[in-house]
């Protein structure tokens, strides 16, 4: 278990992710999200996402509800007015807005989900979650994750 986060406050100007998505209708539903990153690695994504402007992987997270069920999308950020070709290539709008981060090595899947088991932990006071966009973004080399908590 992640005892003690540091944080890093930052704003990030509106900006584009084109990936595919998927309905978590249950907090913490960790199969569904193993099924999904498996589909995710296989397919070779960046392979079908045009427009990309870089090769780090983001998992956004969005459309939050009171019972706890999220949308969740994986993929790339791409250039505005990019147009995909596959159908089921979802492209997401993220408006500015302002994050607290915390950057952890990738030790595998346990690694994100202590993580935010800790951020779920923070007060309100300690961390004001938006619970509007909330972010993991992979380094190119895949050894870190940036947590990135969308607050007010």
């Amino acid at each position: 278990m992640i005892q003690d986060l540091s944080f890093e406050q930052f704003t990030k100007p509106r900006f584009y992710v084109s990936g595919k998505s998927v309905f978590v209708d249950k907090y913490r539903d960790y199969k569904i999200i193993k099924e999904f990153w498996q589909d995710f690695r296989y397919r070779e994504l960046q392979n079908e996402v045009y427009g990309i402007e870089n090769n780090q992987i983001y998992v956004v997270y969005h459309n939050y509800d009171h019972e706890n069920s999220y949308q969740m999308l994986v993929g790339f950020v791409t250039r505005e007015y990019t147009t995909q070709k596959d159908s089921a290539i979802v492209t997401l709008e993220i408006p500015e807005q302002n994050y607290m981060a915390a950057t952890v090595p990738n030790d595998g899947p346990s690694t994100v989900i202590d993580t935010w088991e800790a951020i779920s932990h923070k007060s309100y006071h300690d961390l004001p979650r938006l619970m509007k966009f909330d972010l993991e973004i992979y380094s190119e080399d895949m050894k870190n994750i940036t947590m990135a908590v969308g607050v007010r």
